[in-house]
């Protein structure tokens, strides 16, 4: 059996939900960012 661990972190162009989004790739998953702020989430995604 195949696992992906994936997660959707809302609020992740700064502060907590970017140190989850952080810390979840770090430990292995795929994640997918999105926040209200479009410039500031294009500065974390790079």
């Amino acid at each position: 059996m195949m696992t992906k661990k994936v997660a959707v972190v809302t609020g992740s162009a700064g502060g907590l939900g970017k140190g989850i989004a952080e810390r979840l790739l770090k430990d292995g998953f795929s994640v997918m960012i999105h926040d209200i702020n479009e410039e500031a989430l294009a500065k974390t995604i790079r």
